[in-house]
């Protein structure tokens, strides 16, 4: 082979003549390397060609045939992730990863069973970077060809990967969600995706998954770090994995408006503000987690005009709205067909504007709907969670590991630790004032339906301010349930209008003011509650504890509770320990 004039490192065609059978090679400035098969096999589709880069690729002056086969041994460079396989074919390019070529056509993709981002020109970041490449126009591109042909696995490989805008699930109905997105990297410690914007990362709905990978936020204390959401879902998500996660120092780690068969395993939340929020109203992010303005799984709400006829103001004698809390949203008046954007309601009334039906008015027993949607966070696992509210400042930075509004949610292997700001500064995710919070569980709020029928297995609290609050939750159990005060935490449990029952609670160290601070709830629990290192303060408002099967809040006395037998006569005396043993539940 002769060749003159080469450059110290580049592509040469290192031959005196153009003949078949001359190879194109590439000079480091140390070596040759042949990366081509022979010139001449432009035609001939059962060999392919071969080019260094997609950029040499799109560039050639060749004409290929249609059909033709085309390699690259890699996207920018030789050997950096990105090489593949193209076919030639005519028209215009569909999407990112099927580039235009100079001669005509584009070069489609070969794509077998996955996606991998560096074949679309995705680019990496070194490590301790906080920008980067930015890869959200390729991935959104990447998610739309996905969504739309059904190829559902997006191959991550190693690297760090910026993002400087949100990233959207494409939504294509089939019958129930969308053809899944599945992420995956090769471990939380070498697949990372990360942003230093105020963004939601990534929005998504049905059949969206991630798998073992970190999700950071990295931007500058002061500014965008502990902003954004790593995983948002603004409508319903059904069916989603969430599995082998590190998420970092976003303001939510994952929010959520409505879910459904979603599982959580071995995910770990680490110094955002707020791990999980299972939100139970369409302002999300409100602080104070506003009740919905309906019921459980509801989407209207509805009635009859119990006022006079002919009436401007509509009347709900039944109803409990909460006050100015429809304003902006439209009533119907669904027996004149009229209809009118609410300008006010109390907790009985609402006033708008009629048009558009025969009256316009509303007259006895006309029937009223307004499109108003409620809470639904049904049947969730979350299995090995570790919420951490993170060390790195003085007081730490995490609000809440969990807070949800949920039915029938099981948790297993679950651990709330390092959540220490004593509600002195004001906080952002959860109400002002409020102490860090490991757990908190809900219900739709006093206007809505209860949360009922949630289980934790293997709990564990260390170094939190307020293990766990429950609110509005029927039948809530807790079975082994591990506890370390801390200096200055407040409760171990408060609860409010709950129901629940422990099984199995230990505790290792002081630090609760109180082991139980609950108002009009019924608490249940095997042994001897352990707070404080065996013993705290407790506050009972409204409220029944029972201990070992034997109700100790209120206390029943021997001998002097009787209970009519039925119609045939007769009376129950409890007068003895067994009896009071039978005794434990509320009324």
């Amino acid at each position: 082979m002769t060749c003159t004039n080469f450059p110290s490192a580049g592509l040469v065609i290192g031959v005196t003549t153009h003949q078949v059978g001359e190879i194109i090679y590439l000079w480091s400035g140390v070596v040759w390397e042949a990366i081509s098969v022979s010139i001449g096999t432009e035609d001939d589709l059962s060999v392919p060609y071969e080019f260094p880069t997609v950029a040499a690729m799109t560039a050639s002056t060749i004409t290929f045939p249609v059909s033709k086969v085309l390699t690259t041994k890699g996207y920018y460079a030789i050997n950096d992730g990105g090489g593949a396989n193209y076919t030639q074919t005519a028209g215009a390019t569909p999407n990112i990863g099927s580039p235009a070529m100079s001669q005509g056509g584009y070069a489609e993709l070969e794509i077998l069973g996955e996606i991998i981002p560096k074949q679309w020109g995705a680019q990496t970041s070194a490590v301790g970077t906080t920008t980067g490449f930015d890869n959200s126009t390729i991935t959104q591109a990447i998610y739309n060809y996905m969504t739309t042909n059904g190829v559902g696995l997006c191959s991550w490989g190693n690297g760090r990967y910026y993002f400087a805008s949100n990233v959207n699930q494409p939504i294509v109905n089939d019958g129930l969600g969308t053809n899944p997105i599945y992420n995956v990297g090769t471990g939380i410690n070498s697949t990372e995706l990360f942003t230093d914007q105020n963004i939601d990362m990534f929005t998504h709905q049905d059949n969206f998954s991630m798998k073992s990978l970190s999700i950071a936020q990295r931007g500058t204390d002061g500014v965008t770090k502990y902003t954004g959401v790593a995983l948002r879902a603004n409508g319903q998500c059904r069916k989603c994995l969430f599995e082998d996660l590190d998420i970092w120092w976003f303001k939510f780690g994952t929010l959520q408006r409505f879910s459904l068969w979603n599982v959580y395993r071995k995910v770990t939340y680490n110094g955002n503000l707020c791990g999980i929020k299972l939100a139970r109203s369409d302002d999300m992010e409100d602080q104070n987690n506003p009740s919905p303005l309906n019921v459980w799984n509801a989407t209207t709400k509805n009635g009859s005009h119990t006022g006079a006829n002919n009436a401007a103001v509509m009347t709900d004698a039944t109803e409990s709205f909460i006050v100015n809390a429809y304003i902006g949203l439209t009533i119907l008046n669904t027996t004149d067909g009229s209809s009118g954007v609410i300008t006010a309601n109390t907790a009985t009334t609402v006033t708008a504007t009629l048009s558009g039906g025969t009256d316009n008015d509303w007259d006895t027993t006309d029937n009223w709907l307004i499109n108003t949607i409620g809470w639904f966070h049904n049947t969730n696992s979350f299995d090995t969670i570790i919420f951490n509210g993170d060390k790195e400042l003085s007081g730490g930075r995490g609000e809440i590991g969990f807070w949800g509004a949920i039915q029938g949610n099981t948790f297993r292997n679950i651990t709330a630790q390092n959540y220490e700001r004593d509600g002195t500064i004001p906080n952002q995710t959860i109400p002002i004032g409020q102490v860090s919070t490991g757990v908190e569980i809900v219900g739709g709020g006093p206007t809505s339906t209860n949360a009922k029928g949630n289980t934790i297995t293997s709990f564990y609290i260390e170094r939190t301010f307020k293990g766990l609050k429950v609110a509005d939750a029927d039948a809530l159990i807790i079975d082994q349930w591990f506890t370390q005060g801390q200096t200055g935490a407040e409760n171990l449990l408060e609860c409010d209008n709950s129901e629940i029952t422990i099984r199995g609670q230990v505790n290792q160290s002081a630090g609760w003011a109180a082991d139980i601070v609950a108002t009009d709830s019924n608490v249940t629990i095997d042994r001897p509650l352990q707070s404080n290192g065996g013993g705290g303060g407790r506050s009972l408002t409204n409220s029944y504890f029972s201990q070992n099967g034997i109700r100790i809040n209120p206390t029943i006395a021997l001998a002097t509770v009787t209970m009519s037998a039925g119609s045939g006569g007769g009376t129950i005396t409890i007068d003895t320990a067994a009896d009071q043993l039978a005794y434990t539940r509320q009324g």
